[in-house]
């Protein structure tokens, strides 16, 4: 059971970035940090009434510095609601975006996580990450390779 049924659910987004069949993550620092220690996506909270992919955009400028136009995002999926770090209900909306040669990521919050690293699926599939979202990434790779798209 998640909390009470009447709360409702936060939400969050998660950005997959990808490029030339690599994933960008980087490792949770703050031994403060709810999760520490894990490998993680871009992403964050949703503000009260922002938009999930305006958020996304956001989350992306926050922990990369790059400004990515909102139609560059793809909808993967939303997660069902999940319990999160103290029980209370958690909706995920997850995003990929295709990054191009150009579009290099930074790390203006180097106090919460390590610089962000290029790697490919199977990498991928041996990094501890948070929430599951493992499999959204390898949804979003489906995606883009059933339809050829390329950077």
């Amino acid at each position: 059971m998640i909390g009470d049924p009447n709360t409702p659910a936060s939400r969050g987004v998660s950005i997959i970035p990808y490029r030339q069949g690599k994933f960008a993550i980087s490792k949770r620092l703050s031994p403060s940090d709810k999760c520490p220690g894990l490998w993680q996506f871009p992403g964050g909270l949703v503000e009260v009434e922002e938009d999930t992919v305006v958020a996304a955009q956001r989350e992306l400028h926050e922990e990369t510095g790059l400004n990515i136009p909102s139609q560059r995002f793809i909808f993967i999926g939303e997660s069902p609601p999940l319990a999160g770090y103290k029980g209370e209900k958690y909706i995920g909306y997850r995003y990929g975006v295709v990054l191009f040669e150009n579009e290099h990521l930074l790390n203006p919050e180097p106090e919460k996580h390590t610089a962000w690293e290029w790697v490919t699926g199977a990498e991928l599939k041996n990094r501890a990450m948070l929430f599951g979202i493992m499999t959204y990434a390898f949804d979003f790779q489906r995606l883009l390779l059933s339809t050829n798209e390329r950077p």
